[in-house]
């Protein structure tokens, strides 16, 4: 289950938004307010996600692939 490719994909996601989580959280001890927070977020998330939306895609056709041994 742990080396499955979809509990991995659930754990970096997971992971992604606990980053962003906590960065907004404690943005105001480095002098940012929210929306100065919210907007890089905006930013560095874009990527971030287009990059895991690729990978996900990737993912699920090589599992297509399997299943229809292609």
């Amino acid at each position: 289950m742990i080396n499955e490719p979809g509990f991995m994909l659930l754990i970096s996601a997971t992971g992604m938004v606990l980053i962003f989580g906590l960065f907004v959280f404690f943005s105001h001890k480095v002098g940012l307010d929210r929306t100065e927070a919210y907007q890089l977020i905006l930013r560095s998330f874009i990527p971030f996600f287009v990059i895991f939306v690729i990978f996900g895609f990737s993912i699920i056709l090589e599992f297509f692939s399997i299943i229809l041994g292609l």
